[in-house]
């Protein structure tokens, strides 16, 4: 656009994404505490304190779709704002899901594959929280931005194995309830860490715009 370069644009989104990226740990950090101190007499407590968290990532989420409706200029390009906002989002409502379906479900324990997705989740959160962190001068940051994203797709190939090895166990079974409710909630937890995947996909596209 002529004189594109003369037009301010709206930083706020920054702000947006930075306090999105926020609830995403804060929502990990609560799951990772759910699943060391799991009880079953507790998950409808546990689905209430969650969905608090998935709430406030919806509001944010709204907030960011109204600005981008009502800017002029926007720091990155509309769709790829829409993408990450989206994705960001996602990965608040997979956590909430999946804390949902230990109430619905009645789980009575935690096994090990879904304490190692917890903690990956946790993990994977901190690393996503930086890298958005460096969208307020990624010009500068392209390089760092890059190696936190293939740090989020390394983590996200380890959410395939311990899926694929819980599949392996749980089929194992000649419970076929019991098959149905543990698939639903591997399912669920991998679609988290697809959508922290997605999440680096987006972030790599804003930056390759810069190129």
């Amino acid at each position: 656009m002529v004189f594109e370069w003369l037009i301010p644009k709206d930083k706020e989104f920054y702000g947006f994404f930075e306090e999105q990226a926020k609830i995403v740990v804060v929502a990990s950090e609560k799951l990772s505490e759910i699943l060391e101190n799991y009880s079953k007499g507790k998950t409808e407590i546990y689905a209430g304190e969650m969905k608090d968290i998935e709430h406030k990532a919806d509001e944010i989420a709204e907030k960011i779709y109204i600005k981008t409706a009502t800017s002029f200029m926007t720091p990155i390009d509309t769709e790829r704002i829409i993408g990450l906002n989206k994705e960001l989002d996602n990965i608040v409502d997979m956590i909430e899901k999946f804390i949902s379906m230990c109430n619905v479900y009645e789980l009575t324990g935690i096994d090990d594959y879904i304490l190692k997705f917890g903690n990956l989740l946790k993990d994977t959160s901190i690393i996503i929280q930086k890298n958005v962190s460096y969208l307020r001068d990624a010009e500068k940051n392209k390089e760092n931005i890059k190696k936190l994203n293939e740090e989020i797709r390394e983590k996200e190939r380890k959410g395939d194995e311990i899926y694929k090895a819980a599949m392996k166990e749980l089929f194992k079974s000649k419970d076929a309830i019991h098959i149905i409710k543990m698939r639903d909630i591997y399912d669920t937890l991998e679609d988290a860490m697809d959508a922290c995947r997605d999440v680096a996909d987006e972030i790599s596209d804003i930056i390759t715009k810069l190129a």
